[in-house]
């Protein structure tokens, strides 16, 4: 059976998650600024498919606006959007979305008091059993971040990451985060200067002596507000990737011995 992201109100960004103890499930935000939602059933090779996009929300985002969303443990998933705030002043708010399948119930909130432009895209990372942290870029071009710690239910201040080598990104630009084992976790952004910058932690802090300093990687010129797709296959291994300027796919690796390739191929 095809599945048509059309019949929750439109085509935006569709995050797909898989839990265990539970079944393959897609969100998007529709048309109307709703998040909808389907999962997959199987019960074998006759009867499986997809059920009907339902919505789980009032509209409460930009219409078609990014949406993420990540399994930390069986049965539950956490999503994240930035809500529109009342009336006609275009910023909002990141907005969790929680789901737990003991209870089929899904609980909002607001996490904190970051403002951000709309359609920003809200990135989630895991980099260890029981802990969430997002990153957002602000109204003022900072990089934020925040953690939901183990059994806490609360999430941290928002606390920024720019430091003096890195100038204001595009309100909202987007930031991408990976961890390739306990602890560790890369995050890369592309700069005001169309550069690509990152930087790397190895501890759980906040602390900014814990952070390398954002550096630039490479010379690769990519278009504004493009995203940086990272992923790890190995512990201590790091893959990116990224469009440039002349619509290429471009590449760079990280592996602990060698650090960073030195460019873009």
């Amino acid at each position: 059976m095809a599945v048509n992201p059309a019949a929750a109100g439109g085509v935006g960004h569709i995050a797909a998650v898989s839990p265990a103890n539970a079944p393959l499930r897609l969100l998007v935000v529709g048309n109307d600024g709703a998040v909808y939602t389907t999962d997959y059933f199987f019960f074998g090779q006759k009867f499986s498919g997809w059920n009907a996009w339902q919505a789980i929300t009032a509209p409460i985002a930009a219409p078609l606006a990014p949406i993420r969303c990540i399994s930390m443990e069986p049965g539950r998933i956490d999503v994240f959007l930035v809500g529109k705030n009342a009336g006609i002043k275009p910023t909002g708010g990141v907005i969790w979305g929680h789901w737990d399948h003991s209870s089929s119930n899904w609980s909002w909130r607001r996490v904190g008091t970051l403002e951000t432009v709309l359609h920003s895209p809200v990135t989630v990372v895991s980099r260890a059993k029981g802990w969430l942290e997002l990153f957002v870029c602000d109204l003022d071009g900072r990089v934020l971040t925040t953690r939901l710690a183990p059994g806490s239910g609360k999430w941290s201040n928002w606390v920024q990451l720019l430091d003096a080598n890195l100038d204001p990104l595009p309100p909202g630009a987007p930031v991408s985060a990976v961890s390739d084992f306990d602890g560790a976790l890369d995050l890369m952004v592309v700069g005001s200067d169309r550069r690509v910058w990152r930087r790397r932690a190895n501890s759980f802090s906040f602390h900014w002596w814990d952070w390398s300093p954002w550096l630039k990687l490479g010379s690769l010129n990519v278009p504004s507000r493009s995203e940086v797709a990272l992923v790890s296959r190995a512990p201590g291994r790091i893959s990116a990737f990224v469009v440039g300027d002349d619509e290429g796919v471009y590449s760079a690796s990280w592996r602990p011995e060698y650090g960073w390739s030195s460019n873009w191929n």
